[in-house]
């Protein structure tokens, strides 16, 4: 398909993965409501700030940009929004929130997990911590 043939449906699918701005409130929102649907308790969200890349790059540095056709506009920046939270519950109720984020129109890339059970016994008392980052225009 070219890009003058594409629905607005299909354009606003596409800006969704790469957002205008961080838009960081929204954001938020999502993942506060990602854990509770998912019998999660969020005990810690820090976004980190905004980068740009390693190395000072954005994230489509060095990726071929299209040719040919003179319609298109000048081809956006992408930009990293690293983030990382603790959330406490369940292994299952964790995995069903991991599922969510991949399910999720947002370019979502989880960076490191780690756990902690606060008691053997009890399986549903866990601690995940999970560095991830996002992206946006």
């Amino acid at each position: 398909a070219t890009v003058n043939s594409l629905s607005k449906e299909d354009i606003d699918r596409l800006n969704s993965t790469f957002p205008q701005g961080e838009d960081a409130a929204r954001f938020l929102v999502f993942l506060g409501n990602a854990a509770k649907n998912n019998n999660l308790a969020m005990k810690q969200i820090d976004i980190t700030g905004v980068s740009a890349g390693e190395g000072g790059k954005s994230a489509a540095a060095g990726q071929p940009k299209p040719g040919g056709n003179t319609t298109l506009q000048p081809q956006k920046e992408i930009k990293e929004l690293p983030f990382s939270l603790t959330v406490s519950g369940s292994y299952r109720s964790f995995n069903n929130f991991l599922e969510e984020m991949e399910k999720n129109a947002r370019i979502i890339d989880s960076q490191s997990i780690s756990f902690n059970a606060t008691s053997a016994r009890n399986e549903e008392n866990i601690d995940f911590s999970v560095k991830m980052k996002t992206y946006y225009q």
